[in-house]
């Protein structure tokens, strides 16, 4: 299949992620990830949504591969370049209030990030969001096999600043909201409900 190939009980998908790469993610399922991703926090998402500025060219060629990671990660620069320390995912949550925005005007299809999201329309926007476990940082900087760009650094700080990674079998991530309506958070939150009752 174009979007996943069956690896055991795991897929392995490519960047772009398409919308149609997204939908045949299923809630449940295990991902790995390669290609291209960027990093965005709070003040990057901010940075997207503003008409005014323009967009640094790797942050537009980022883009492209229609993936964001909710990740402020620590960075070293040696005399080889620039060298991923830690790069854990950021609580999700922080973003719900602008998130929908910026994936309408960049076709974003896929969130990786912790926690999981509100007032995003994943089956509108044709798009998945893929957790990845929380405390795993170095676990995830050792799926990043180069640091293509950083932009706004000087402006922003390290952690807030947007990073492109080249990533390989970046994971594992779980579909946890899906373009088909199905919600791991929510079934959760029901599953708890009735118990409580």
């Amino acid at each position: 299949m174009n979007a996943a190939t069956k690896d055991g009980a795991s897929k392995t998908i490519t960047t772009p992620v398409t919308a149609a790469k997204a939908r045949e993610l299923r809630a449940g399922e295990v991902v790995f990830l390669s290609g291209t991703v960027m990093t965005a926090r709070d003040a990057t998402h901010e940075y997207l949504l503003d008409e005014q500025r323009a967009l640094p060219q790797s942050v537009v060629a980022a883009l492209k591969h229609k993936v964001i990671f909710h990740c402020g990660p620590i960075v070293k620069q040696d005399p080889s370049g620039w060298v991923v320390k830690a790069a854990g995912p950021t609580t999700s949550a922080r973003m719900n209030a602008v998130q929908a925005k910026v994936m309408q005007k960049y076709d974003i299809h896929a969130i990786i990030g912790k926690a999981g999201m509100q007032n995003v329309d994943w089956q509108k926007l044709d798009a998945c969001y893929l957790a990845f476990v929380g405390g795993a940082a170095v676990l995830a900087k050792n799926a990043v096999t180069r640091v293509v760009d950083v932009a706004w650094l000087n402006e922003l700080g390290m952690t807030e600043a947007a990073w492109v990674f080249q990533v390989e079998h970046f994971g594992p991530l779980i579909v946890a909201q899906d373009a088909h309506g199905s919600d791991l958070y929510a079934d959760v939150l029901k599953k708890a409900a009735r118990q409580a009752k």
